[in-house]
C-alpha cells in the first residue's frame, strides 16, 4: 500500500474499508448461493475473498451466452480455464438460480452490465427466462455506492455507479 512505501506506516487490509467492504457482511447471508457480480479490477478475487463461493462476473456469464448480447464486443479470457459456472455447474439454472445481483464498483461494459442485470432481475435469477415465476423471491440488486458523478482529470464530471443504477432501475421499469 502506498501509504507504507511513503512514510513507512504498516497498514493491514483489516484497516481499510472500500465501498465494498459491507458486501463482507452480505457473504454471511449469500456466500454459498449463486450471485452475479460486476466491477473493475480484481472485484473476482475480492468477492471470493469475502466468502461468496457461488458467484459469476458478467464477463463469465456474456462468455456462456454470447446470445443475450447480439452487439457486444466480448474478448475472450485467456487465464479462465475452470469450469463454466453455468453450463458446467448450473449457477443461474432453474434448480440454482442467482439470489443477488452485487456491483462491487463502476462497471466496464455498461451494455453487457444493464443488459445482463436487468435479465436476471426479471427471470427470477434464471438466465434465460422470460419473466419469474409466480412466488418466486425477487433478485436482490446491491450497489457497493450511489455516487451519481465523479472528478476526474477531464474538465466535466462523469457518470458514477449511481447513474448506472438508475440506468438500471429505469430499464427494469420500463420492460417489467
Amino acid at each position: 500500500m502506498r501509504i507504507k512505501t511513503d512514510h513507512n506506516i504498516h497498514v493491514h487490509a483489516d484497516q481499510v474499508v472500500l465501498s465494498h467492504t459491507p458486501y463482507r457482511q452480505l457473504a454471511k447471508r449469500l456466500g454459498d448461493r449463486p450471485v452475479l457480480i460486476s466491477g473493475r479490477g480484481n472485484f473476482h478475487h475480492v468477492a471470493r475473498e469475502y466468502g461468496f463461493t457461488q458467484s459469476v462476473s458478467t464477463e463469465q456469464l456474456a462468455r456462456a451466452c454470447p446470445d443475450a448480447l447480439p452487439l457486444s464486443q466480448q474478448q475472450p479470457d485467456d487465464h479462465d480455464d475452470g469450469p463454466c459456472p453455468i453450463h458446467d455447474l448450473g449457477l443461474g439454472s432453474e434448480d440454482k438460480p442467482f439470489e443477488a445481483a452485487l456491483l462491487f464498483n463502476d462497471p466496464n461494459d455498461w451494455y453487457r452490465d444493464l443488459q445482463l442485470f436487468t435479465d436476471v432481475a426479471l427471470s427470477g435469477g434464471v438466465i434465460g427466462r422470460d419473466r419469474a415465476l409466480p412466488g418466486r423471491s425477487p433478485v436482490e440488486v446491491c450497489f457497493s455506492h450511489n455516487d451519481l458523478l465523479y472528478a476526474t482529470s477531464f474538465p466535466t464530471a462523469r457518470f458514477g455507479l449511481g447513474a448506472f443504477a438508475i440506468a438500471l432501475e429505469t430499464l427494469y421499469e420500463q420492460v417489467a
